[in-house]
This record gives structure tokens, C-alpha cells and sequence, in this order.
């Protein structure tokens, strides 16, 4: 009996992977939920777009583009920079409630949350504009 298109039920993707514990190296238990979600958005932010193969074309954050540039242009171009990362994941919903701070001479530090079905996720993202 060959079951037909309506009647086969989706399974909900699951956010289920393993933790990484960065000041060890290691990886760890496995984690899921808002947990799993936020360890997903900090690698994409920390991950340059079109830098490693192993990942594809959309996955990453195009900061270093944002070197050299005055502060003010900064923020903005790097509101856009996060949004349009964190975009490419399923997940979020929306990117918003930005604030900016200069963190250190030559830094900019952005806090902002990222909506997703699980709840809301606060974040922060610091770019080094001296390279």
C-alpha cells in the first residue's frame, strides 16, 4: 500500500546538537531548544562568509568588510551585516532592538535580539575595525 502525500506527517526539525565548549576544545553533551539556536547564530557570526568551503555560499557574516571604516558607518553597516547573516537561518524570525557602543579605540560592540519561534535570544557581536 503506497500512502499518499497528505497522509505522510512532517516531523519538526529539531535544533539537537552538541554543545562546544570553546575554553576547552571540546565538545560536549548534547543540547537543543534556545540553547542549541544561540550556538548556531554565534558560529555563523564567527564564521566569514565564502572563507571555508565546508560551509555553503550563504553561511557566515561578511564583517571584515567593515574594517577601516569611521565608527558611525560601522554601526550601521554592521546592523546590516548581522541581519542579513543571521537571516539564512530558518529559525529566525527577526533581528532587532540594536544598540551600539565603541568598545575600546578602534572596536564596536553591538547588542541586539534575535526573535525565533522558542522565544527571544540576546545577543552581542564585537568588530575590530583595525583589523
Amino acid at each position: 500500500m503506497l500512502l499518499e502525500e497528505s497522509e505522510i506527517e512532517e516531523e519538526p526539525l529539531t535544533s539537537r546538537t552538541y554543545r562546544l565548549d570553546e575554553e576547552k576544545g571540546a565538545v560536549m553533551e548534547k543540547i537543543d531548544g534556545l540553547e542549541a539556536i544561540k550556538q548556531t547564530l554565534r558560529l555563523i557570526l564567527r564564521t566569514e562568509r565564502s572563507e571555508h568551503e565546508i560551509y555553503g555560499e550563504d553561511h557566515g557574516a561578511e564583517l571584515t568588510d567593515l574594517i577601516g571604516q569611521p565608527v558611525p558607518l560601522a554601526c550601521v553597516n554592521l546592523e546590516d551585516a548581522i541581519k542579513e547573516a543571521l537571516s539564512q537561518d530558518d529559525r529566525v524570525e527577526s533581528v532587532e532592538n540594536f544598540s551600539f557602543s565603541q568598545s575600546g579605540k578602534n572596536a564596536v560592540l553591538a547588542a541586539f535580539t534575535v526573535i525565533v519561534a522558542e522565544g527571544r535570544i540576546e545577543m552581542e557581536q564585537e568588530v575590530r575595525l583595525d583589523g
